[in-house]
């Protein structure tokens, strides 16, 4: 007997200096009590980590560096958290298509669903240091509007838009830095003022608001000040000051018609 135990110790060794066994962590990743029940009932269920934030689960062979060779792979919930392992039976982590549907897990591997929905930081996301939004479903949702408290956002390419003027649908937008479309007048770096209806659509041409007109470039949408020449008429708005581009007269009219598309052009 003690001859069989001897051999079983020396071969259980050889095994794990051969890197054919590697132990059970002791610290396990975010929400996870401990062993569990398999999806497939099998037990014990235990979770392996293997360096580098990469974390195997039921794992029951070596790890060459490429491939957990067993363990578990797909779904897997355990302490009310979903986790999901991929085919390498490596953890999914960051931003993962699943079933045609992009998912998005902690750095633990916790699923992004129910209570955990809404905007979610990438810092070390494949698509970018930015935000994405998942809904309650858990899927990320991709080049729709979001609105959220209040206020619109628009997702474009899985990642919320910031500081940037988009074109959608054939409609100028501007998003601020928290990703907020703006409405009414704001000045946007780089480009100046701009008018923006309660929908977010810019407007170009002429505008009221208040006891004030203002004109707006037909091609930028810029607020135009000082004296311009719209058509065959020329007029005057302010420059500077509370009511900067406010409308104050019409200088001359009646002039001839200016060639090509463009009917504004500054007057000196």
């Amino acid at each position: 007997m003690k001859k069989l135990f001897k051999l079983a110790t020396l071969i259980l060794v050889v095994a794990m200096l051969a890197g054919l066994l590697v132990p059970v962590a002791t610290a396990l990743p975010e929400g996870v009590a401990g062993p569990a029940t398999n999806v497939d009932g099998e037990t014990p269920a235990n979770w392996v980590d293997l360096g580098n934030g990469d974390w195997a689960h039921n794992f029951l062979m070596r790890y060459d560096g490429q491939q957990v060779l067993a363990g578990t792979r797909g779904w897997f919930q355990q302490a009310g958290n979903w986790y999901y392992f991929l085919d390498t039976g490596l953890m999914a982590r960051g931003t993962q298509n699943v079933d045609g549907a992009w998912r998005v897990f902690t750095d633990a591997g916790v699923l992004v669903v129910g209570d955990r929905s809404g905007w979610v930081r990438l810092d070390s996301d494949a698509w970018g240091s930015d935000w994405a939004f998942v809904n309650e479903n858990g899927n990320r949702v991709n080049n729709d509007w979001i609105e959220f408290e209040g206020n619109w956002y628009r997702i474009a390419d899985g990642v919320m838009l910031r500081n940037v003027l988009r074109n959608i649908s054939g409609n100028n937008f501007y998003f601020d830095n928290n990703g907020v479309m703006q409405t009414g007048w704001t000045n946007v770096p780089g480009w100046g003022w701009m008018y923006f209806l309660q929908n977010g659509v810019m407007q170009t041409g002429w505008v009221q608001t208040g006891e004030y007109w203002y004109y707006t470039h037909p091609e930028t949408g810029v607020l135009l000040q000082g004296r311009w020449r719209i058509g065959n008429e020329v007029h005057l708005f302010t420059s500077g000051g509370d009511n900067a581009g406010a409308w104050v007269s019409r200088l001359q009219t009646g002039l001839a018609g200016l060639p090509g598309p463009t009917q504004v052009i500054p007057w000196n």
